[in-house]
């Protein structure tokens, strides 16, 4: 019975039972602080699905087909999100886990299936420092959050109401 307990206990605290990571401004990334290194990652989300060289200090730790964390010198530099599989280059990893839901979120915004208006109420209080029909560049303190959005027809041509566009891709850039 201890062992089966046991079992259940690491069962609960596993990874992939993840389906947030929230940033909280100047705080916390996915619960950690800003300044935790890669193991401290690795131990909350479990063993990247992919490791991307970036250059000579930045690598990127896939995890899923949907989540990317480029560290720097051990600490997260930036954290790119999204909501489809098929976007530039990652299209072509196939060792990825299909089923992980890890995404950004802003704190307790989740910012995932709602359309640009929504988003935009939301995030009042920060001004966009630039946006076009299916971007925009928010700041929180020095870090820069852009959100790019796209056509819930799956159009990405298609022009409209901003209520017809879903955020699709987040990119999170933390400044030290």
């Amino acid at each position: 019975m201890r062992r089966l307990s046991s079992l259940l206990l690491v069962a609960l605290c596993l990874p992939a039972a993840a389906q947030d990571c929230p940033y909280v401004p100047g705080k916390s990334l996915c619960g950690l602080p800003l300044d935790a290194g890669r193991t401290r990652f690795e131990a909350l989300l479990g063993e990247p699905d992919g490791e991307l060289r970036m250059g000579p200090e930045r690598t990127g730790l896939l995890f899923g087909n949907r989540f990317l964390l480029v560290m720097r010198k051990d600490r997260v530099e930036e954290v790119h999100s999204w909501s489809r599989t098929n976007l530039d280059f990652f299209d072509q990893v196939r060792n990825g886990r299909e089923d992980n839901p890890l995404r950004l979120t802003l704190g307790d915004f989740n910012p995932w299936s709602r359309s640009r208006q929504q988003v935009g109420l939301a995030l009042q209080g920060l001004q966009p420092v630039a946006a076009d029909e299916f971007s925009e560049l928010r700041l929180f303190g020095e870090a820069q959050f852009f959100i790019e959005y796209g056509s819930v027809s799956g159009d990405p041509r298609e022009l409209g109401e901003w209520s017809r566009f879903q955020v699709e891709r987040i990119r999170l850039r933390l400044v030290p």
